[in-house]
């Protein structure tokens, strides 16, 4: 799985190779962006624009587990 770009100001893009989960959480582990559903093929736009300058992790939940791929918003 991609997230994409880091830095970033407004948006990041998720890209996965199977159907995936996909939520926002801040660097305390509080959601800021709900769960989202991200599908084989298609990159998965998600806003960053009315959040804090700061880190996140997008948080990438499929069949075979979890990852956590870390961002930057300036």
């Amino acid at each position: 799985a991609l997230a994409y770009p880091s830095p970033t100001q407004n948006e990041v893009w998720v890209s996965v190779n199977q159907p995936a989960q996909v939520t926002v959480v801040n660097a305390w582990g509080q959601v800021v962006v709900l769960e989202q559903t991200a599908l084989p093929g298609q990159s998965l736009p998600i806003s960053l624009a009315n959040l804090p300058a700061g880190w996140y992790g997008i948080l990438i939940r499929n069949a075979n587990g979890q990852i956590l791929k870390k961002i930057i918003k300036n």
